[in-house]
């Protein structure tokens, strides 16, 4: 039987306090053993489109500065795209989620990636940056957590850069795309330990980045076999969520100049939970809370998973 634990930082009424950042960094830690490698990551993908759990997102008429709520298989958080607006830019602040991997066995791994993006909405590519988080077992077959940064550029395979990320670090990330190089920015620091990447990297050749959309997410990652058991990272705190279209409007989650998904993931019945076991249809296995100030949520993990 898996513990399962509630956030002590967030429980009760009082979101304003705990949807900052030094509330973030408070989420209490769970687990013993981390380590940080890419290896056992490199047969997933950390991020993939929007899975949509019964209809289609975008749809015509959507009125601009209004909140929309979707359900998906694969994403939770909350994305912005108003059809044929394009975006350049996405910030995000969070502190890289501890999980907790009692009870998950070594031939069933689970999963989780935190992240920021453009495309993947309502588009066949995505961009993004973030970090992974994952119940793997190690070379002795025990499980042990996995953090590692990441970028992908789907449909191609994701990269993992030469830097060490840690449960609890604050982490700052942001997708750019540079219109003069014609070229995405991928940046990620860590501002507890001083590491960072900024690397340049160019739509894949085959594709057309169309950047109609721009999102933070929690995300269940795929493989080759479909999307894999969420791992327990109890609740991702996201803040100082920035979005700018190409026109160089700019906004939080929500804005005048775009419409506002928030994404719920539930399962479609071919879920996993970390059993192997699948989830009914129907059942939330990650939820965001409603926005606070227009630039911040929590992903909270559901123990539907477990």
């Amino acid at each position: 039987m898996r513990k399962h634990y509630r956030v002590g930082a967030v429980v009760g009424t009082a979101l304003a306090a705990v949807m900052t950042a030094a509330a973030f960094s408070s989420i209490p830690a769970s687990g013993t053993a981390t380590t940080q490698s890419a290896a056992p990551l490199s047969s997933i993908r950390p991020g993939t489109p929007l899975q949509v759990a019964g209809g289609q997102p975008g749809a015509p008429g959507f009125v601009t500065n209004t909140q929309v709520s979707i359900a998906s298989t694969n994403w939770a958080g909350y994305a912005a795209y108003n059809g044929t607006t394009t975006f350049r830019y996405v910030f995000a602040h969070f502190f890289v989620p501890q999980l907790d991997c009692a009870g998950v066995s070594a031939t069933i791994p689970t999963y989780s990636a935190h992240w920021v993006g453009l495309d993947g909405f309502a588009t066949g590519t995505l961009e993004q940056a973030g970090v992974v988080a994952a119940c793997v077992p190690n070379s002795s077959n025990v499980v042990q957590p996995v953090y590692a940064a990441f970028i992908e550029r789907f449909p191609l395979a994701p990269g993992y850069p030469a830097i060490t990320v840690r449960p609890g670090d604050s982490i700052t990330v942001k997708v750019y795309w540079n219109s003069s190089r014609r070229q995405f920015q991928f940046a990620l620091s860590d501002l507890t330990d001083g590491q960072s990447f900024n690397l340049y990297r160019s739509c894949p050749s085959g594709s057309t980045c169309r950047r109609l959309s721009a999102e933070v997410i929690s995300e269940a990652p795929s493989s080759s076999s479909g999307i894999l058991p969420l791992a327990d990272f109890e609740a991702a705190g996201f803040a100082s969520v920035g979005i700018t279209d190409t026109a160089g409007s700019g906004g939080g989650l929500q804005s005048s100049h775009w419409n506002t998904f928030r994404i719920v993931q539930e399962s479609d019945g071919t879920n996993l939970n970390a059993e192997g076991n699948p989830i009914p249809i129907g059942t939330v296995l990650d939820r965001p809370t409603p926005s606070y100030l227009n630039n911040s949520f929590l992903d909270y993990w559901m123990p539907a998973n477990g």
